[in-house]
């Protein structure tokens, strides 16, 4: 099934939602692009299982929202950083509450997740980037010859 999305019942659509298109490769007639946030959202609601922005609603979605970040799935550059090997280089956030806010009335075709939902889907991606830590892990401790070695440089020799 396709991503629908509908932006018209969002208050001052015109001016939130659209940015002028920047990319010098852009086609004829393609002067605009959608605004960053706007487009995080329409896709993030995938995740989030909440298909129309409400006043209602919008605290619940943005919990979920700061749930998926904590979890690393966000998709908004947030800062540049100095190189650190241990930190990507670029922070990514999700969209802020006034962000979320702001984009009351946005609606897309997505199956709606209740709260049990929601959270077996959390406890699902926790488990999935858990097993992939540990594939990660395992696989830079262990050496060709079959020995371990620990991240703290202790190999599994006998003590001295």
């Amino acid at each position: 099934m396709s991503l629908v999305w509908d932006i018209t019942e969002i208050e001052n659509y015109q001016e939130l939602c659209w940015v002028e298109n920047q990319d010098p490769n852009k086609k004829e007639g393609e002067n605009f692009s959608l605004n960053p946030v706007t487009e995080a959202l329409i896709h993030l609601s995938m995740f989030t299982g909440i298909p129309k922005i409400t006043t209602k609603n919008c605290k619940e979605l943005i919990k979920r929202l700061v749930e998926l970040e904590i979890l690393g799935i966000a998709v908004l550059p947030q800062e540049q950083i100095e190189s650190m090997e241990h930190l990507p280089r670029t922070l990514m956030r999700n969209p802020r509450p006034d962000e979320v806010k702001l984009h009351i009335g946005l609606s897309t075709n997505v199956n709606p997740r209740d709260q049990k939902k929601w959270g077996n889907e959390v406890r699902r991606l926790i488990r999935e980037q858990a097993e992939e830590f540990i594939k990660s892990y395992l696989s830079k401790e262990t050496r060709n010859d079959g020995t371990s070695q620990q991240p703290d440089g202790v190999g599994d020799k006998g003590i001295s």
